[in-house]
């Protein structure tokens, strides 16, 4: 049985009579195929019918000794997933930033490119693919970094592993997806402008 923990080492267990218990204070746990939650009025009725001496101090579920059992790891994962987010949302800003800059920089390219024949198309691919390319630079050493970091995240997750590719290949997906996003939005806003008119302005 585990005493320490769910991911606590279990130990060996002796089982014996209720009334030959050492100790004033037990532990009594009861299965149910229905809701354990409305199970506990009729448990105190039994419990009080068969021993009215015993005092029923705390009744409980699984589910809320699970709760417990984590609950340091839920308060300590709490700053590191606000971190997380945080820095994801840097990142994306971070790289719209870029492409806004990378736009205005190539504004002249861009419009002698559609003078000569380039297509709205075309340059929306420009700047989409240069977006890609710095997002899966950043997805790349976001996923290194992550992994070396798994080792401190172990000790606060249980039932999954800091390296869970599904978690890894989501926030991959997701950044992805933002940046590709992101970057339409950018390439679109400079497809828009009228070449002719930039040219003559600079």
């Amino acid at each position: 049985m585990k005493y320490g923990g769910l991911d606590a080492p279990a130990f060996p267990a002796i089982y014996t009579r209720w009334a030959d218990l050492p100790a004033s204070v037990g532990h009594l746990l009861v299965r149910t195929s229905g809701d354990p939650a409305s199970l506990a009025t009729t448990l105190r009725k039994t419990l009080r019918n068969v021993a009215p001496s015993l005092a029923v101090t705390d009744i409980r579920t699984l589910r809320q000794e699970y709760a417990t059992s984590i609950a340091d790891r839920r308060i300590r994962l709490i700053p590191a997933v606000g971190f997380a987010v945080l820095a994801i949302a840097v990142a994306l800003v971070g790289l719209g930033g870029l492409l806004a800059r990378a736009v205005t920089e190539r504004r002249r390219e861009l419009a002698i490119r559609t003078v000569l024949g380039a297509s709205p198309r075309e340059v929306i691919g420009i700047i989409v693919r240069e977006g890609i390319l710095l997002a899966a630079a950043g997805v790349i050493l976001g996923l290194g970094a992550g992994a070396g970091a798994a080792r401190w995240l172990r000790s606060l997750l249980y039932g999954v592993s800091p390296l869970d590719p599904l978690t890894f290949g989501g926030v991959a997906v997701f950044v992805t997806a933002a940046a590709l996003l992101t970057s339409f939005l950018s390439a679109r806003r400079a497809a828009r402008v009228e070449p002719l008119e930039l040219l003559r302005s600079e």
